[in-house]
């Protein structure tokens, strides 16, 4: 993973993640930013937003890099 940040609604076991990928538990600012588009991919699907979100925060993992460079040390210069 070169950047960036993923959203998981499932856990993932650790052996099927990279070195370089970090698992974290989400924080309020994480649950902000999903819930924008959570409400847009309900909009646009007509599926009934309180119903979902009612078992959608809980669930959800936060992928990230270890660093801003995971694969630096693997280039020759």
């Amino acid at each position: 993973m070169h950047g960036g940040v993923i959203y998981l609604k499932k856990d993932v076991e650790d052996y099927k993640l990279g070195r370089e990928v970090r698992k974290m538990v989400i924080d309020e600012k994480d649950v902000k930013f999903i819930d924008l588009y959570l409400k847009n991919f309900c909009s646009y699907f007509n599926l009934d937003y309180e119903n979902i979100i009612l078992k959608t925060f809980k669930d959800f993992i936060k992928l990230t890099p270890y660093s801003h460079r995971p694969y630096g040390k693997l280039y020759a210069y």
